[in-house]
């Protein structure tokens, strides 16, 4: 088990995400079925972001993951479920019929990213089994103890995503001027060492007492990864009413 830090550090940048930011920094590597709403999220056959299933037919993750025009074309999207391996095995592979990216979604500066939220639609519905679950949306507080899991880069050096999903231990703490939170975004913080990087937005954020959602990886830090530093997340209970009515379209 990783020990979490309680307090980060008072200054520093953050940078948006939507170049394949966000990373999963850490030695504990997920089970088959440890995290059966997690699914990665492939643009032209290549892992781009983490999502998480929430119901039969829709994958909840980040706006940013869709902030170039060129990746905004359903079907250069592919939701990969049911399996802890990046190339798929044991695992399968799902259409996207719609995108819809939250009205709200600007990103007026590198450090101040709104509305960083989007549903996928897949062709068809997902069949669930221990393997392929949704998870239930709750609600974040300060002090929560949390989990985030995605297939992130493993270093700095060498942005390469992760073959083997993996998480990390994190806890909600306050926003201050270093990381600063809203009613829709919330910081968490990870041990030195383990964290968020290259690969993980849209990665979720999961409260470990309850197991629901609390919200989907936003920001990360600009002078690299595993240095202990809060990351933005976008919380999901905000976005409630808008992820049913999208649900309804």
């Amino acid at each position: 088990m990783l020990k979490i830090l309680l307090t980060v550090s008072a200054c520093f940048s953050l940078i948006q995400t939507d170049d394949f930011a966000g990373r999963i920094l850490s030695d504990s590597y997920a089970t088959p079925d440890e995290f059966p709403y997690a699914v990665s999220i492939k643009v032209r056959g290549q892992h781009t972001c983490g999502g998480a299933i929430i119901d039969y037919r829709w994958v909840l993750t980040a706006a940013s993951c869709f902030a170039r025009s060129e990746v905004r074309s359903p079907n250069q999207i592919l939701v990969m479920a049911g399996t802890i391996d990046l190339n798929g095995m044991g695992g399968s592979l799902h259409s996207v019929d719609k995108l819809f990216v939250h009205q709200n979604y600007t990103k007026q500066f590198q450090a101040d990213v709104q509305g960083d939220i989007a549903l996928l639609r897949l062709a068809k519905r997902f069949s669930y089994d221990s393997n392929i679950q949704p998870i239930k949306l709750g609600t974040v507080y300060d002090g929560a103890k949390a989990v985030v899991v995605g297939w992130g880069s493993e270093s700095n050096e060498y942005p390469v995503a992760s073959q083997i999903l993996k998480s990390v231990k994190m806890m909600v703490i306050p926003g201050d001027a270093a990381c600063q939170t809203d009613a829709t975004r919330v910081c968490a913080a990870a041990q030195t060492g383990t964290g968020t990087c290259m690969g993980d937005s849209g990665a979720p954020l999961v409260d470990v007492d309850s197991g629901k959602l609390l919200g989907i990886f936003s920001l990360g830090v600009q002078r690299g990864c595993g240095l202990g530093l809060a990351d933005i997340f976008t919380k999901v209970e905000p976005y409630a009413k808008w992820i049913d009515y999208v649900k309804t379209i």
